[in-house]
């Protein structure tokens, strides 16, 4: 039986998957994953994960303005455009839903574009906290409003 008390975290390794178990006192377990073949993908996938955690820590420490990793964005045609859109914000810029709907050629969608960044899966990358309503209210973030007028104000 689990303890309660243990948190879990997975990390891609050059070796496999790992799991990293620990409690409020000090690291327990470190295991692999049942599967035994190293996936050559692994170092790839490795270098993708350990860039996008140097440049969102350099970010949060006022050193990076613009994220250059690698993304692969999943979802549909139109979340896609909005987001590619929304990732062209400027540090700092903030626009409306409409304006934003502009840019992407429809200016009658703003309440699609609103869907569409409600469904952002990257967040800081494709910047939706630059995005509010038109009268420059805080509207609609996936990390709450609170989140996004601290990510505001850390830009300005």
């Amino acid at each position: 039986m689990a303890d309660k008390g243990l948190a879990r975290q997975q990390l891609i390794t050059p070796i496999g998957r790992l799991t990293i178990e620990a409690s409020d006192r000090g690291v327990q377990k470190i295991h692999f994953s049942a599967k035994k073949e190293i996936d050559p993908r692994t170092r790839r996938v490795e270098r993708h994960l350990s860039q996008a955690k140097k440049e969102i820590e350099e970010y949060f420490s006022g050193l990076r303005k613009n994220f250059r990793f690698e993304v692969d964005l999943q979802g549909s045609s139109f979340e896609k455009k909005v987001w590619c859109a929304a990732k062209k914000i400027p540090f700092g810029k903030l626009v409306s839903y409409t304006d934003l709907a502009e840019k992407i050629g429809n200016s009658k969608a703003a309440r699609a574009v609103g869907s569409a960044l409600k469904k952002n899966p990257l967040p800081l990358a494709v910047p939706c906290h630059r995005v509010v309503s038109k009268s420059g209210d805080l509207a609609g973030f996936s990390g709450g409003l609170e989140r996004k007028e601290w990510l505001i104000e850390h830009e300005v």
